[in-house]
């Protein structure tokens, strides 16, 4: 391998220009909750069908994973994430000018297209770029800045959208995507070879595959990436559910917070994802084990949000340290990413990471809607003029499906390959 600075330097400039792209996409994800009003008045809509314009994203972002990693393994990542952008800036354009609700929701159908190509590249490209070691850490970095540039990026969109309205806004979003294209058609390359240095991984040129389908095949048939995908599925489904959606309400009404204070608590555990996610790799690629930390992110995970749901009379300043301790050992959830890379042949990488992106995501998807399911199932419902609680004996019946997600994390765990942090460089079908 050609260890001279500079190969490593460019390493760290085609993650900046990858991660940057991510975090555009990041963005994206959010940017409707900063305009509801607007765009409930903009297009006479209720918060319901705001809902289904913001969620549209979701659905092509999640079909596509797969279909992205099989081309990912097969064809140029320059070339697609330049193509992925300049579909998110079409996307915002068509936002920007649409006058009626359904071109809306086609933009946002397009915005995730695009989007859906981001953290897959990301992996795929640090897979190719980076040592084993630094796997697990490199993906941990990027997750936080994913988080850190959306969240840092909210404050200056709501001025924008306030000064310049959400229309021309979306224009000005666009043009930064523009640029965000330049960038990566000048500095993304598949991998060193592309620009004379001796590729990481041997077999990185050995295309085994006369069919761009070989890689989904070899994926479909791997008990590894099936175990893989799962425990990191079970391991999202309750961050997924409690942080994204659930949490808030939830320290509302059982713990009697204001809910500017839940809010600010309840950020806790997104800034513990942030730290975890590179701390937890950078352990990993220190001991060379991937194993045991899923093993303790799983079982830590399982006792901490026990702890949160069923303990009523937690002090503010424990809940948040708690919560901080969730989100920072749920950080342990992204090896899965660098797991699969290992135990994957660097032709069906891509494929793999796709693959696992998506059972990740789908799971994550049902998770919201299932707590909300069990919530109405339980009765009770109280009605206080627009304001609708839930009795607590519904939140921790609800909730179960948290801790009990993390306890089938852990048992999955148990059967996962110990990679040591080595990437596969065998060509055969994994059993």
């Amino acid at each position: 391998m050609n260890k001279s600075p500079s190969c490593k330097t460019y390493a760290w400039i085609v993650w900046s220009a990858a991660t940057l792209f991510y975090s555009y996409e990041f963005f994206m994800r959010i940017a409707p909750s900063l305009m509801i009003s607007d765009l409930m008045s903009s297009f006479a809509i209720n918060a319901t069908t705001v809902a289904s314009v913001a969620v549209a994203y979701y659905y092509t972002y999640a079909l596509m994973q797969i279909p992205v990693g099989i081309l990912l393994d097969n064809y140029n990542n320059r070339r697609l994430l330049v193509s992925a952008s300049l579909a998110i800036v079409l996307g915002c354009a068509l936002f920007a000018i649409s006058q009626h609700i359904g071109l809306a929701i086609f933009a946002r159908l397009l915005m995730g297209f695009g989007s859906a190509f981001a953290f897959v590249a990301c992996i795929k490209l640090i897979h190719n770029w980076f040592p084993g070691k630094q796997l697990a850490f490199v993906i941990g970095l990027t997750n936080m800045v994913g988080i850190l540039g959306a969240a840092f990026s909210e404050v200056p969109a709501v001025h924008l959208i306030e000064k310049f309205g959400w229309r021309q806004s979306m224009f000005i979003i666009a043009g930064i995507g523009c640029l965000i294209a330049i960038i990566l058609k000048f500095f993304i390359h598949n991998e060193p070879s592309a620009i004379g240095y001796e590729p990481l991984n041997k077999s990185s040129n050995n295309k085994v595959s006369s069919s761009i389908w070989k890689g989904l095949k070899y994926v479909l048939h791997s008990r590894q990436t099936w175990l893989t995908a799962i425990c990191g599925s079970l391991m999202v489904a309750p961050m997924a559910a409690f942080a994204d959606l659930w949490s808030i309400p939830y320290l509302m009404h059982v713990f009697h917070m204001e809910k500017v204070t839940a809010a600010h608590l309840a950020s806790f555990i997104f800034i513990g994802i942030a730290i975890g996610g590179p701390v937890n790799g950078a352990l990993s690629g220190l001991f060379g084990r991937r194993k045991p930390f899923l093993i303790m992110g799983s079982l830590s995970t399982f006792l901490i949000i026990t702890t949160i749901i069923y303990s009523p009379h937690l002090s503010h300043a424990a809940i948040g340290i708690l919560l901080f301790a969730f989100g920072f050992f749920t950080g342990n959830m992204l090896l899965v990413y660098a797991v699969i890379t290992e135990i994957s042949p660097s032709w069906a990488t891509g494929s793999a990471i796709g693959f696992t992106s998506m059972v990740v995501s789908v799971v994550g998807m049902i998770s919201q809607p299932l707590v909300g399911f069990i919530l109405d199932y339980c009765g009770n419902t109280i009605v206080q003029g627009a304001t609708v609680t839930f009795p607590v004996s519904n939140y921790h019946y609800a909730l179960a499906i948290l801790p009990l997600s993390l306890l089938a994390a852990f048992f999955v765990a148990l059967f996962i390959q110990e990679t040591y942090c080595q990437i596969n460089r065998t060509s055969g079908v994994e059993s």
